[in-house]
This record gives structure tokens, C-alpha cells and sequence, in this order.
């Protein structure tokens, strides 16, 4: 098998649960150290940062596109094959959100890899970015970090399919706030997600995030 397609295989088996290097105090010393900046409206780019002698932490900043998987896969393959090697410790955040499907991609990964997430200091995760975080094993948040959610936006192309939007968001609500919640949401986030519109942000507080079981990194 050649490299690149060894490397292809080994991203997508990855299942091993998460060593000694994944425990909360080691996530919580890493997440503090995340890219600091505002709302980044740029398409997410990639970075990575090394952790210890065989792990990294993926810096994930700016908005999530529908083909963020193929974004994300492209870029992985451009790193040397003992970075992919490596396991991936956690995932950080600063995103305004955009995509539910890309974000939802993203979340696979996250998940299949048993990575934490955090969201950066002084950065964001809002919108579709909290479906992505929301998969960490450990989630952790800077204290002037903000993550929030509102409800799903399905533009209609013409007047005549406002209707269909209409259902077709409505129908979104359900799902995403389904999936949050089998991730650990509390209702108290759920609810808020499901009753915010899409022009307005719900903030989590610090008893939601303490409900969620969220860890504060200073």
C-alpha cells in the first residue's frame, strides 16, 4: 500500500479509544493555548499543532462549507505521514457556523476519532459550529470564549417555495436539536436552539455550559 492511500486507511479506521493523553487535565491545558481572534467569516482553514510525542490538536478556523469534509480530507493528506500518524488529541474551534451537513461531517470525524473539542480564546462556536463541537469527548470553552446556537435557515429560491422552506426548516429544528440533545445538551439549550431564528444568537450561560458538563479552561 502506498503512502498516501496507507495514510487514507489509517484516518478512516481510527476507533481507539482515547489514551492517558486524552484525560481532562491534559485537554485543559492545551485548549487556553487556541488561535485567538473574533468571528472569523473566511472559509475554515486548517492548522495543527504538536502535543507531546505522539499526539496533535487541530486549530479549525472560520465557516464551515457544504464540502467541508472534502476540505478538511484534502487538507489532511497534505501533511507528512508521521503527523497523520499521530493521534488527534482534540479539536479547536473559532467559527460563526454555515454549513449543517458540513459541520455534521466534521462531527464523524471528531467522533470516530474519540478527540475532544474546545472553542478558542476569545473566539466563537456558533451556529452549525456547535454541531461539530458538540461531538467531543471532552468539550471545553475558553472563559472569553461564547458559543451559540438558533435555529435552522432554509433559504427558498422563489416566492413560490417559501412554504416548502418553511417545512423544510422547521423539519431541520427537530433534527439538529435531536441530535444535540442524544450528544448531551441540556433542554435548556435545546430549547433555546429550537426557538431562536436564524437572525438572532442564543448565548449559552454558564449554567448551561455547566449543565453540559463543559469544561472552563483558564
Amino acid at each position: 500500500m502506498g503512502r498516501g492511500s496507507k495514510g487514507r486507511a489509517r484516518w478512516a479506521n481510527r476507533t481507539t479509544p482515547p489514551s492517558a493523553v486524552f484525560r481532562v487535565a491534559s485537554w485543559v491545558a492545551i485548549i487556553a493555548l487556541g488561535v485567538e481572534a473574533g468571528a472569523p467569516a473566511h472559509a475554515m482553514s486548517y492548522a495543527y499543532r504538536l502535543y507531546g510525542a505522539h499526539s496533535i490538536v487541530i486549530d479549525a478556523v472560520g465557516k464551515i462549507e457544504p464540502n467541508e469534509r472534502s476540505i478538511f480530507v484534502n487538507w489532511w493528506y497534505t501533511l507528512p505521514l508521521d503527523i497523520q500518524n499521530r493521534k488527534t488529541l482534540g479539536w479547536v474551534f473559532n467559527s460563526p457556523g454555515g454549513s449543517v451537513i458540513g459541520a455534521l461531517e466534521i462531527g464523524r470525524f471528531i467522533a470516530r476519532a474519540h478527540a475532544n473539542t474546545g472553542v478558542a480564546a476569545n473566539g466563537v462556536c456558533v451556529s452549525a459550529c456547535v454541531l461539530a463541537w458538540a461531538n467531543g469527548s471532552v468539550k471545553s470553552a475558553a472563559p472569553d470564549s461564547r458559543i451559540g446556537v438558533h435555529n435552522v435557515t432554509v433559504s427558498a429560491p422563489t416566492p413560490d417555495q417559501e412554504s416548502a422552506a418553511s417545512f423544510a426548516a422547521n423539519a431541520g429544528d427537530a433534527l439538529t436539536a435531536k441530535y444535540l440533545a442524544a450528544l448531551g445538551a441540556p433542554a435548556s439549550v435545546v430549547g433555546h436552539l429550537v426557538a431562536t431564528p436564524p437572525s438572532s444568537v442564543y448565548w449559552l450561560t454558564p449554567d448551561d455550559l455547566a449543565a453540559w458538563n463543559v469544561k472552563i479552561t483558564y
